[in-house]
């Protein structure tokens, strides 16, 4: 069914967002159970951060391909598609649809220090793990609203 595939992929990337929060998250953690160990902080989120992607990983391991995906993935090179004049609409398409989900999704990650700022007003503070991770895992869970529209 048509929607429930939408609805498939919409909710693929709401969890982008808890994804990309979580770590933050790990670290905040991090920091009150070794509060004087900052490599230790370090070694256990970065740790820690490779465990759903393992996860994912054992899950997939041995699953077959949707007949539907092996069907369509039958000759679409991009030489091949860039070929058919009747495939160019839909290449700009998703390739522009692409661009503006990037620029809104990933352009307030290379300005994040700067919204930080403006939002806990610690301009001239010192920052520490423990203050960053959660500044940040609070502006990332801002973003969960917006996804949840797309779903």
């Amino acid at each position: 069914d048509l929607l429930d595939r939408r609805r498939k992929v919409a909710w693929a990337f709401f969890w982008q967002v808890p994804g990309a929060t979580l770590p933050f998250f790990i670290a905040f953690l991090m920091t009150q159970f070794f509060p004087d160990d900052v490599d230790l902080q370090w070694r256990m989120t970065l740790g820690l951060g490779a465990v759903p992607a393992l996860v994912v990983m054992l899950y997939s391991v041995g699953k077959e391909d949707s007949k539907e995906f092996q069907a369509a993935k039958q000759d679409v090179s991009l030489s091949n598609a860039l070929r058919k004049r009747e495939y160019w609409g839909k290449l700009i398409g998703t390739g522009g649809a692409w661009w503006c989900y990037n620029v809104i999704h990933f352009g307030p990650h290379l300005i994040a220090p700067v919204i930080i700022a403006n939002i806990f007003d610690v301009e001239g503070e010192v920052d520490t793990v423990n203050s960053v991770a959660l500044q940040t895992t609070f502006a990332n869970l801002l973003g969960i609203p917006g996804v949840l529209t797309c779903c």
